[in-house]
């Protein structure tokens, strides 16, 4: 079983790992504070341990972005000019194989973009977007990290674009199969909802580009991007879901 302390994990190329197991229960699990896992080529894994990853990675990065859009006026005060060599601090992500985005994600597409629609969002309250990219093989072990473009624009894509890059750390090597990465950047989410919060639709787009453990930028291959979600976050949403874990926990005592 996964220490219930433990922030960071990287079990890279794990060829016999079959079985991952957290804590028993997502009240347990509402208690971690973990921030990177990665479970990149690990292509045993059963679907128990699968999904128990999908769990912990939808807890831990709610409760990530909830802790950030709880801090008051936060965004006023960080200007993110160390993003490029500290963006591990600011974000917290998964990855993992699997093929299709997360179902529990609100807005999910095998295009490039997605539309937005921000209108039930509460006008009070400030909003985070986690992210769910879906990713295909790719066999260069150079890799050292993903930097994903996002761009917000209107909802017809015309008029004035904003864009801001999220990166997405691998540790230097190949992917084998298809892998899920869901994470929160609090740069992205911040300055997402700087352009989108007067706005009761949107377009974002996403583009990627690969870069190398040579710092040589490389072209994204096609067939690597399949899709993406994003799903809205607010301190109100974080308190139901966490009152619906705990619910889910007494029901299957």
């Amino acid at each position: 079983m996964l220490p219930r302390f433990l922030k960071s994990l990287t079990a890279q190329d794990c060829t016999s790992l079959k079985t991952v197991v957290f804590p028993s229960t997502a009240t347990e699990q509402l208690k971690e504070y973990r921030k990177e896992v990665l479970f990149l080529n690990c292509l045993k894994l059963n679907q128990q341990s699968l999904e128990a990853i999908a769990l912990n990675a939808q807890i831990n990065v709610m409760k990530f972005a909830n802790r950030r859009l709880s801090v008051s006026n936060h965004d006023d005060v960080e200007n993110y000019k160390d993003y490029d060599k500290k963006y591990h601090f600011y974000q917290v992500v998964y990855v993992y194989p699997g093929s299709s985005v997360l179902e529990w994600l609100e807005y999910k597409t095998r295009n490039n973009y997605i539309i937005i629609d921000m209108s039930s969002a509460p006008p009070s309250l400030p909003v985070g977007f986690i992210f769910c990219f879906a990713l295909g093989m790719y066999g260069d072990t150079s890799l050292e990290r993903i930097e994903a473009n996002i761009t917000i624009s209107d909802r017809e894509g015309e008029g004035k674009k904003d864009s801001v890059g999220m990166y997405i750390g691998l540790r230097n090597g190949t992917i084998e199969s298809d892998h899920l990465c869901v994470m929160y950047d609090q740069r992205c989410s911040a300055f997402l909802y700087s352009r989108a919060k007067n706005q009761k639709e949107f377009k974002i787009e996403v583009s990627m580009v690969l870069r190398s453990s040579s710092k040589e930028i490389l072209t994204l291959p096609q067939q690597m991007f399949k899709g993406f979600g994003i799903s809205l976050i607010d301190t109100l949403g974080f308190s139901s879901f966490k009152q619906q874990m705990e619910l889910h926990d007494s029901l299957h005592v």
